[in-house]
């Protein structure tokens, strides 16, 4: 005989609903990462299931074929930069999620047109919403590599210690269309926390949104793409969306494009508990590791080499807020990291005040012999043996390489 669910558990419907009911208040982006991130989950004969339902409903949409025209024609893309700074953050929020992997030259055009536009976020606290879903897609996009992601991280790490550090201003009551600023700037002008000429006169502005608040009072979504921005959920429930958007990166070691087997499938759900949400909205592009800008064969991964002491380097970066850098860590050896300077971190376009933690960081690592001979004088002379054990516990957690005995001799 049917029975029907056990008191106090949920409909399947009932989940359904409440997932919709989140995607409501999402914005367009937001969806998207969110989509991506569940469909990294499923098997290789759901995705090409879904995929056939996909083509199937698009097969007669001819607008989405002449977007996809437009989007992937490099010449196109290049002449977007004689438009206004709005248009051009328009077309990129449009045309970026149809570029199609290995098409180089206008992926290209795309980069180059993007770190302008970030360039311009960041020193005038303008576009906010629209870098961070921009940041989304590439960082998510089958089309970029392991190196424009490291990059792009880069890029994130410099709009967010702007906006934590308080660099905002009172929007305009009204925002005009075109204001005579639509320079750009050429590439070797712009970096990270540059604007190109024509820009730092014009006062900093929204695009008509909603400032960002770095708090968890911020109003419902926003969306500056054209999906529900009326169906947000209370911002008591739901953290800032901007940073939502962020977090909700897929943190699966697949590269874009590539679905795990029904066997990694399971074993990932054995060592997945409910209680630790893969989608937390704490979480950062870069905070757990390597994991989102990996890309799978075609760079070395030091965080997951046997025996390369880096495996513990994403949560001692984590214990020093300086997770944001994770990607950059995961290029080094170990014996690079501890001879790691702030002229090699600034090359790297890692902010002053970040590099100089790093620095610091990394001569408590070196420092680290010294202070287990002191701590071991000390309990032999009768010392408090608490604070030693107290040093002894916060050295652990640092990144140790394991002593070879093999090593020692050959060298």
């Amino acid at each position: 005989p049917h029975r029907g669910p056990r008191p106090g558990t949920m409909m399947f419907r009932d989940q359904v609903g409440i997932l919709a009911g989140w995607f409501k208040g999402w914005n367009e982006c937001e969806q998207t990462v969110a989509l991506l991130s569940l469909l990294k989950r499923v098997t290789r004969t759901q995705a090409r299931f879904l995929q056939l339902c996909l083509e199937h409903s698009l097969a007669d949409c001819n607008d989405i074929h002449l977007l996809e025209s437009e989007a992937n024609s490099a010449a196109i893309v290049s002449q977007w930069q004689q438009e206004s700074k709005e248009k051009v953050v328009s077309l990129l929020l449009s045309h970026l999620p149809l570029l199609q992997p290995g098409n180089t030259e206008a992926k290209s055009e795309y980069m180059r047109l993007l770190q302008k536009v970030l360039a311009y976020s960041i020193e005038s606290n303008a576009f906010i919403e629209e870098s961070r879903q921009l940041l989304s897609y590439a960082l998510i996009h089958p089309a970029t590599t392991l190196e424009d992601r490291n990059a792009l991280a880069l890029w994130l790490s410099h709009l967010e210690e702007r906006l934590a550090s308080g660099f905002r201003t009172r929007p305009e009551p009204t925002y005009h269309s075109r204001q005579g600023s639509d320079e750009w700037g050429s590439p070797a002008e712009l970096g990270p926390g540059e604007a190109g000429p024509g820009w730092q006169d014009k006062p900093p502005r929204e695009n008509g949104h909603v400032p960002f608040h770095p708090s968890s009072s911020v109003p419902p979504a926003i969306n500056s793409i054209g999906s529900n921005a009326n169906a947000g959920l209370p911002c008591q429930i739901h953290p800032s969306p901007l940073k939502r958007s962020m977090s909700l990166i897929p943190t699966s070691p697949q590269a874009p494009g590539e679905w795990p087997s029904p066997e990694e499938l399971g074993a990932r759900a054995a060592f997945t508990t409910p209680d630790h949400a893969p989608l937390s909205p704490q979480s950062s592009v870069a905070s757990s590791g390597s994991e989102q800008t990996e890309e799978q064969g075609s760079s070395r991964n030091t965080f997951q080499e046997d025996g390369s002491g880096m495996k513990d380097v994403p949560s001692w970066l984590k214990s020093l807020r300086l997770h944001k850098y994770a990607a950059l860590f995961s290029q080094m050896s170990y014996e690079e990291m501890m001879t790691l300077t702030e002229q090699h971190l600034e090359s790297q376009n890692v902010t002053k005040g970040a590099r100089h933690k790093i620095a610091l960081s990394i001569q408590k690592l070196r420092e680290r012999q010294s202070v287990l001979k002191s701590l071991e004088k000390d309990v032999l002379e009768g010392g408090n043996l608490r604070n030693a054990l107290q040093e002894l516990q916060q050295i652990i957690i640092t990144p140790i390489k394991a002593y070879s005995v093999l090593q020692a001799t050959v060298a």
